[in-house]
């Protein structure tokens, strides 16, 4: 019996299920950062200053809120090249 070739990624294709997760990752990645620019301006331009609270508060939750959906977003992105280099 001849030994098994070894796993190289020039002879292992990418399964069908893995390349929709990836996608899936990625399309989901890009959703939460348009969702975070999105977001950040309407919560700067339309709802602090129709509020009683302070300018510098909200500017401050502006950013703070833009950052967790730039991060989550750019998780779900570094996931998926996790996931795709991992089936190679």
């Amino acid at each position: 019996m001849t030994p098994e070739s070894p796993r190289t990624p020039d002879n292992v294709p990418h399964n069908w299920a893995t390349v929709l997760r990836v996608l899936t990752y990625a399309f989901l990645g890009f959703i939460f950062l348009a969702v975070a620019s999105f977001l950040s301006w309407v919560i700067a331009e339309f709802l602090f200053p129709l509020t009683d609270t302070s300018y510098v508060s909200g500017i401050f939750m502006a950013v703070v809120v833009t950052l967790l959906l730039y991060f989550l977003g750019l998780m779900l992105l570094y996931n998926s090249w996790l996931l795709w280099r991992r089936d190679e």
